[in-house]
C-alpha cells in the first residue's frame, strides 16, 4: 500500500513540475509584466499597448527578459513609440517551439550592444498571419520599465 502511495505521489509530483515547466520554461530569467490587460485583440487589429501604456516593467538578474505575445490572424502592420527608463532591446520574433532558436536569439540580442536604446518604434513593420513574441531584454540593467509613447498597434491588412 505504501510503494503504490509514493508512486502515485511520484506521478503527481512529475505531472506538475512538466505543466510548470510549460508555463515557466527554463530559459526564462525571471521578469514580471504590469501589462496584464493587453494585447487586446479587435476585429481590425491587436493593441500591443495604448499610449502610456507599461507594456513591460523588469526587474531581477542582469539577464532577465520579458515576453509580450500575440497570435496574427490575417497579414498586418505594426507601429508605434515607445520609451525605457534604461537601455533595452525590443525585438519582434516569430513565435517558435524550438528553444535552442529562441536561445539563440537571446544571446545574439546580448552579444549585439547596437541593438540596446532607450526608446523606439516600430515604423510600419509588416508581418505575415502568425504567432510572434515581442522580446523585451536580455537587459543589461535590473531595472527596466517600457511605456508606449504612443499606441503600440498592429492594424490587419
Amino acid at each position: 500500500m505504501k510503494n503504490s502511495t509514493l508512486i502515485n505521489a511520484l506521478i503527481i509530483g512529475v505531472v506538475i513540475l512538466i505543466v510548470v515547466m510549460l508555463f515557466f520554461p527554463l530559459f526564462s530569467q525571471g521578469g514580471t509584466s504590469t501589462n496584464t490587460i493587453y494585447p487586446k485583440y479587435t476585429n481590425n487589429s491587436i493593441i500591443i499597448a495604448p499610449q502610456g501604456c507599461v507594456f513591460s516593467n523588469v526587474s531581477g538578474p542582469s539577464n532577465a527578459t520579458d515576453f509580450v505575445y500575440f497570435n496574427l490572424s490575417h497579414d498586418g502592420v505594426i507601429s508605434g513609440k515607445w520609451s525605457s527608463n534604461n537601455a533595452t532591446a525590443l525585438i519582434i520574433f516569430p513565435y517558435t517551439t524550438n528553444k535552442s532558436i529562441l536561445r539563440s536569439e537571446f544571446n545574439n540580442i546580448t552579444a549585439d550592444k547596437t541593438v540596446y536604446s532607450d526608446s523606439g518604434s516600430f515604423n510600419n513593420i509588416t508581418l505575415s498571419q502568425g504567432k510572434y513574441f515581442i522580446i523585451i531584454g536580455p537587459n543589461p540593467n535590473h531595472n527596466v520599465r517600457v511605456v508606449a509613447v504612443t499606441p503600440i498597434i498592429i492594424t490587419y491588412t
